[in-house]
């Protein structure tokens, strides 16, 4: 769909430094498009013969890896999604360690009451996110849009916290936190966007695949 190159489609670029991760990068006019990964002149492929394709949300980076196509996240770091209840200010994140977990450690500033602003997601007017750094890993979370010093506003949870971990990229969803999958990049009801960013797939190759399209 949409003008897209021809049956088996064209070759994917090995990841410097990696074994077995592909990626390509969308270009200009096919973001949110399907896209169907295969190999061995399209006699394997994900998903399946007959099966709908896996949607590349615009301003996106997806990967396909242990059967589950969701957000990719740089090496090390991880990021978080929060969609704005109606009568929220804009949101926060607080971040603070894990008891235990000799692997925590936060960064200054995020850890500091009520912790740092969250982005708006380009496109949408309700789903924010935040990354945090290779230095700000494995921690309790905190959504809220307080103000320091000044009572009042909200926040979620309301007692402990949510743990995320490196390499994740969740979001908060019916008081718990999941993956993100293409789904939540969207706006319920999207608001027109004047220019579409780039969207980028990557694909974790299987032993037995060649020649990753």
């Amino acid at each position: 769909g949409k003008g897209g190159p021809s049956w088996p489609g064209v070759p994917m670029t090995k990841v410097e430094g990696s074994t077995n991760l592909y990626t390509y990068t969308l270009p200009t006019g096919l973001e949110d498009s399907n896209v169907i990964f295969n190999a061995n002149g399209g006699k394997m492929q994900v998903p399946g013969h007959n099966e709908s394709g896996l949607t590349a949300p615009a301003n996106s980076k997806m990967i396909y890896v242990d059967g589950a196509w969701k957000e990719y996240v740089e090496a090390g770091t991880s990021k978080i999604y929060f969609r704005k209840p109606k009568d929220w200010a804009e949101p926060n994140v607080y971040a603070y360690k894990i008891d235990g977990n000799v692997d925590s450690k936060v960064t200054a500033g995020v850890n500091a009451w009520p912790g740092v602003p969250m982005v708006r997601v380009d496109g949408t007017d309700t789903l924010y996110s935040y990354t945090f750094s290779k230095d700000c890993q494995n921690i309790n979370v905190i959504f809220n849009d307080k103000v320091k010093d000044k009572d009042g506003g909200n926040q979620f949870p309301d007692k402990d916290a949510y743990q995320l971990f490196a390499g994740e990229a969740k979001i908060y969803d019916n008081q718990s936190l999941r993956n993100v999958n293409a789904d939540d990049l969207k706006e319920p009801q999207a608001p027109a966007v004047a220019s579409q960013g780039v969207t980028k797939v990557y694909f974790e190759k299987p032993a037995d695949w060649d020649n990753v399209k």
